[in-house]
Parts: structure tokens; C-alpha cells; sequence
């Protein structure tokens, strides 16, 4: 098949998949009179990116330091100042971050496994409950996966490059470095979770970090990094270095100030209940990426989640977003399951197809009852 073929063939998926999940994301957004704001997140994310637009201050808009990177509040300031104030506009963000981490999980799948199966994948990522509320909620959350899925998308196919001498991987590299730098501009020392969890498959593809492509990474992550700098520095100027103290105290906080006990079982559980249905059939794709024996690939998908939840249970607060980070790869493992039945001719007769099914049929009805 040719180059060509092959991209018109990509582009009809990703626009099937961007409309499908618009469709699931937007449904009901235009009935006004049924919308308002979820306490307390969104009405405090809300409340601060209308600062930002009554100060006109995009990095000092706070009369006191602030905890957090004021990335968190640039996407629905944006959205606001463009389509004025409602829940629509503060929602918008999250909802084409759902788009294009659904055409991302699609491209990272399609690296490792079948087409038809990375389709299936980016379509079910909405089928998890959280994270189609959070498609729906004005937070930075989407936003910030996002650009975690974008980094390794560029990263993966960087190497891939890299390995079969295709092209050059340097502008993938770049770009790589400048998601991550805007990740930490948008959830701050939240990305330190995601960068330690990547390590093990950042250090099985080692060959490829020669000095060249160590540099086109540092560029592009400082790059990145340039917005988070020149607020710091703004902060630092405007408040002195609390400012400094503020930041790194909140994330201490988060992650040392309570009880650790707690979180052993929190964590668990709810990616278990709140991915459901995919939470348990992905479990059926970790056998097929074993049996591959690939080093690249086992720390990609089944590592990387692992230590993001071992992580997560380790820490004091408890707060069921935070396990977002892994539920693309849920959705990704369960294209894995898919693709081992589909490689081995496994056909489903009415009642395993009908057992498969039930429990998305009863997830998508409680949705609707519960009109999330």
C-alpha cells in the first residue's frame, strides 16, 4: 500500500474518531438550563481564569502567590474571552483534548498493533466513566494527558525511525520535549509521576539517546518551558520567593501530607470501578504484550501504568483524577486484547458478543440516568 493510501486512509480515522467523540463529549452541552458548574473544582477553576481576563494579568493575576502554574487556568480563560462566560466555553477545552488524546491513543496504538484494533481502542477511551466526566469538566486534566500522549506518540515514532533509518527523528524529538515542558505549565510538579513511571522505557531504548537527539530533547523541553519560567519569574518579582516556596510546598503537601495507609486500597479500587468496563477486559491484553517479549513494548503498556498506580497508592491525597494518567492506556490494552483474538481467528458466537456487550450497555445507561 502507498504512503498515500496509507495517510487517506489515517485521515478518514481520525476524523471518524473526532466526531464520534464530539459527539459523545458535546451531547447535551447547548441545554443551558441544565447546566452549572460541579463544586468545588470547577467553580474554583472558573472563578480564576475570570481573573486572569478582569486583571489582564496572564502570569500574576493573584494578589498573593499562587500554588500552581497559571497554565492550569490559561485553556478556559482562552475559551472564555473567545465565547464569553457559560459552562460551554469552560468546558470546550477539556472536551477537544478528549478529541485529540482519542486520535492519540489511535496513532500510539497503531505503532504496535492492527489498525482496526487502535480504532476500537480510541473509540472505548470515552467508555470509562471518569474519564468521559472529565471530558465534560472545566479542569486542566484532559488538557495536561494530552500532551503526555503527544510526547510519547513523538517519542515512540522517533525511535521507531530511529531504529529502521526511515528519516530523521530530530523534529520528533523536539517536539517530544516541548509537550512535556507545556504538561509542567499546566499541572505544574504533576508531571514528575508520569516522567518517573516513563523511566524504565526511557532506559530500554538507551541505544537511542546519543548526545544529537539528548540535545533535541533539552531544546524542545526548553522550549516548553519558557512559559513556566516567565511566570516563575513574574511570581518572584511581584511576590519574592514564597512564590517558590508556594509551588514546590503544594505538591509536598499533596504528596507527604497525610495518611499513606489510605491510599493503598483508594487507588486500586477506583480505576477498577471507574474504568469500568475496560478496567477489566484490558487486564486480557497484558498476557498478549508478555508473550511478545519485548522490552520496549512491556515497559510502554504494562509498566508504565504499574508504577503510575503503585505510585499513586504510595502518596497521602486522594483524589480519583489523578489516576487519569493511565486510563489511555487501559483503553490501549484493551485494543491488545483485541487484536490477540483477531490474530488468532477467534470468533465470538451471540453469546459471548452479548457478554461483551452487557457491560457497556449498562455503564452507557447509567451515564444517561445519571446524566453525565
Amino acid at each position: 500500500m502507498s504512503f498515500r493510501k496509507q495517510l487517506s486512509k489515517l485521515d478518514i480515522n481520525i476524523i471518524f474518531i473526532s466526531i464520534f467523540i464530539a459527539l459523545v463529549c458535546y451531547y447535551g452541552y447547548w441545554d443551558q438550563q441544565h447546566q452549572s458548574f460541579i463544586a468545588h473544582d470547577e467553580g474554583i477553576y472558573v472563578g480564576r481564569a475570570k481573573k486572569i481576563l478582569e486583571t489582564n494579568s496572564w502570569f500574576t493575576p493573584f494578589q498573593e502567590p499562587h500554588h500552581k502554574t497559571v497554565g492550569s487556568y490559561w485553556l478556559i480563560a482562552l475559551s472564555i474571552k473567545l465565547f464569553g462566560l457559560s459552562e460551554f466555553s469552560a468546558r470546550l477545552p477539556s472536551g477537544i483534548f478528549s478529541i485529540l488524546s482519542s486520535v492519540s491513543v489511535y496513532l500510539i496504538s497503531k505503532e504496535f498493533i492492527s489498525q482496526r484494533a487502535s480504532l476500537l481502542a480510541a473509540l472505548l477511551l470515552p467508555s470509562m466513566p471518569l474519564w468521559l466526566q472529565y471530558s465534560r469538566y472545566a479542569s486542566p486534566d484532559i488538557a495536561f494527558i494530552f500532551f503526555l500522549l503527544l510526547s510519547y506518540l513523538c517519542l515512540i515514532r522517533a525511535y521507531k525511525n530511529y531504529s529502521l533509518k526511515s528519516s530523521s527523528p530530530k523534529l520528533l524529538i523536539v517536539i517530544s520535549g516541548f509537550s512535556i515542558g507545556i504538561a509542567f505549565f499546566i499541572r505544574s510538579f504533576m508531571v514528575v509521576l508520569p516522567l518517573f513511571a516513563i523511566a524504565p522505557f526511557i532506559f530500554s531504548i538507551r541505544k537511542f539517546w546519543t548526545s544529537s537527539h539528548l540535545r533535541m530533547l533539552s531544546l524542545g523541553l526548553s522550549i516548553g518551558l519558557i512559559p513556566s519560567i516567565l511566570g516563575i519569574i513574574l511570581s518572584i518579582n511581584n511576590y519574592g520567593v514564597e512564590s517558590i516556596h508556594s509551588l514546590i510546598g503544594f505538591a509536598g503537601n499533596k504528596a507527604v501530607g497525610g495518611s499513606f495507609l489510605k491510599s493503598l486500597v483508594f487507588y486500586p479500587l477506583n480505576i477498577i470501578t471507574l474504568a469500568f468496563p475496560l478496567s477489566f477486559y484490558s487486564i486480557l491484553g497484558i498476557r498478549h504484550i508478555k508473550q511478545k517479549q519485548d522490552s520496549v513494548t512491556i515497559n510502554y503498556f504494562i509498566i508504565y501504568p504499574l508504577i503510575v498506580i503503585a505510585s499513586l497508592s504510595l502518596i497521602s491525597s486522594r483524589h480519583s483524577h489523578y489516576s487519569l494518567i493511565i486510563y489511555p492506556h487501559i483503553a490501549m490494552l484493551y485494543g491488545f486484547a483485541v487484536d490477540t483474538m483477531m490474530q488468532n481467528g477467534i470468533k465470538l458466537g451471540k453469546k459471548d458478543r452479548l457478554s461483551l456487550a452487557i457491560p457497556f450497555i449498562l455503564v452507557g445507561l447509567l451515564l444517561t440516568l445519571l446524566g453525565i
